[in-house]
């Protein structure tokens, strides 16, 4: 699991994306984000092959 960045990691990183003037409590929530998307990420498969990825399906009408 990855540590928790500080509040200058998380002030830099908003930042690059043009988020420059968060507050305190914005800073703290955009933690959470950072670590639940982290989360997330780190539950995904490592490996996916073709056969994962699933059938589309379409069925046209009779009129069709």
């Amino acid at each position: 699991m990855a540590k928790k960045p500080s509040a200058s990691d998380l002030k830099k990183r908003a930042a690059e994306i043009g988020l420059d003037k968060l507050e305190p409590a914005h800073l703290e929530e955009l933690a959470r984000a950072v670590a639940s998307m982290e989360r997330m990420v780190e539950s995904l498969p490592k490996e996916v092959v073709l056969a994962d990825e699933p059938a589309h399906v379409f069925r046209a009408g009779e009129d069709a």
